[in-house]
């Protein structure tokens, strides 16, 4: 049953939470423009500028801006006690977020990362957590998440993260998809 749950959970955070930066096209050969509006590459593939769609919003009506990215890889990805970044971002070397303006980013590699974009669009797929509910349960933000945890019967502030930024288990978590969970999974 457990196996069959997380086929499940697989099942739907790569189609009805399935929200990436870049996305597959309809024919499934080549990418196409998903939450991000555009991007530029360099000519060895060591840095990404990536614009957002202006205008997005997470389900409780919070703008969705380059500061969500900046907060999921400098507050999380790069976090020990959290999860890690995903494959996509380079496992071979050092790479950065560097926030532009509200709605354009750079990514930047050590060592040239080619399949950056297919990648993104594989289904390589992660959460990116909404920074505006977010932080009230990190340490960095929230000196006091430690004793929020405890009172929600949770081991410390990584565990109570963990569970309230996943909205398949907590459905009052913000997510940018047209579909909204309801009740927990």
């Amino acid at each position: 049953a457990a196996i069959r749950g997380m086929a499940e959970l697989s099942y739907l955070q790569t189609t009805a939470l399935y929200e990436p930066l870049i996305r597959w096209n309809p024919e499934n050969n080549g990418v196409i423009p998903g939450l991000a509006q555009s991007w530029e590459v360099n000519e060895d593939a060591t840095i990404y500028t990536i614009r957002l769609r202006k205008g997005l919003k997470w389900s409780d009506g919070h703008p969705f801006t380059t500061d969500d990215l900046v907060f999921y890889v400098n507050d999380v990805a790069k976090n020990k006690k959290l999860p890690k970044a995903p494959m996509f971002f380079n496992r071979s070397g050092k790479w950065s977020l560097e926030k532009v303006d509200d709605y354009i980013f750079r990514l930047t590699f050590e060592k040239p990362n080619v399949l950056l974009e297919e990648k993104m669009a594989a289904g390589y797929q992660f959460f990116i957590p909404p920074v505006h509910y977010a932080k009230q349960f990190h340490i960095k933000y929230n000196p006091d998440a430690d004793k929020l945890a405890k009172e929600a019967g949770f081991e410390d502030w990584v565990a109570l993260f963990k569970a309230k930024t996943e909205p398949w288990t907590n459905p009052e978590c913000p997510v940018l998809s047209a579909w909204v969970p309801q009740t927990p999974l």
